[in-house]
């Protein structure tokens, strides 16, 4: 593959595109790995509810709170879960529309860096 050379009133226009196809990447992984992190996090908390729902009722139940534990009553143990898990599902879905943004940015970008090696590509 031979070098490209960008005519120098372009040379500008193209670093400055390439710093924010950067970016965009970044903002975009950046919302993907989050993405994973909850993903991940609402996995173990079904997990955990599936598995607290086959122990009896009277069974003794104790949350984290901070590096302590305190005993609490199995349904509201649950109910937070489920509870969380909502909160995890609103997340992903802003997440979602975040890295769908992100996206079509990085796209754009990327089609906008293209056309302009091509010109160059062309005048050559």
């Amino acid at each position: 593959m031979s070098r490209v050379s960008i005519p120098e009133d372009k040379q500008e226009e193209f670093q400055k595109l390439q710093e924010q196809y950067a970016q965009q990447r970044k903002l975009y992984q950046n919302t993907a790995g989050q993405m994973a992190v909850l993903d991940r996090e609402k996995a173990r908390n079904d997990l955990t509810n599936t598995e607290l729902k086959k122990l009896p009722a009277e069974t003794v139940m104790y949350k984290q709170v901070g590096k302590m534990f305190v005993q609490a009553p199995g349904p509201k143990v649950m109910e937070e879960i489920g509870a969380e898990n909502k909160s995890f599902d609103t997340r992903m879905s802003e997440l979602g529309s975040k890295r769908e943004t992100y996206e079509k940015a990085l796209l754009e970008t990327e089609g906008q860096l293209k056309a302009i090696i091509e010109k160059a590509t062309a005048a050559q």
